[in-house]
């Protein structure tokens, strides 16, 4: 009888001690900083530009200050890639966008300047 409560005892420990392992390997030392390689970029008005994430944890919001001069969008390339930021210019002028990292919180503000085609 005791052989048989030292099993239960320990597959009791064991499915306890198995979220435990699962919690642990998701720490906050896996997530990213967002950044990009400028805090500038120039787009002509009617053409596009993609911009690499340098790095950050491919879960990205996109705010545009002012969608008449410039529209943002996100593309994921890649498995192991952050990115890219595909900006298409509309109208000259100048504005910003910014971009936070769901996962993180985080928000980096680029200054996007579009130029007469």
């Amino acid at each position: 009888m005791k052989k048989v409560y030292t099993v239960i005892a320990i597959s009791f420990l064991a499915v306890c001690l198995i979220p435990v392992f699962f919690l642990s390997a998701c720490s906050k030392n896996d997530e990213v900083s967002l950044s990009f390689s400028d805090p500038v970029y120039t787009v002509e008005a009617g053409s596009n530009k993609e911009i690499d994430i340098e790095s950050g944890n491919g879960n990205y919001s996109i705010y545009t200050e002012d969608e008449s001069v410039v529209l943002a969008g996100y593309s994921k390339t890649g498995k192991k890639s952050s990115g890219k930021l595909i900006l298409t210019g509309l109208n000259a002028g100048e504005t910003s966008v910014s971009v936070v990292d769901n996962i993180t919180n985080e928000e980096v503000r680029l200054r996007v300047i579009i130029t007469e085609p």
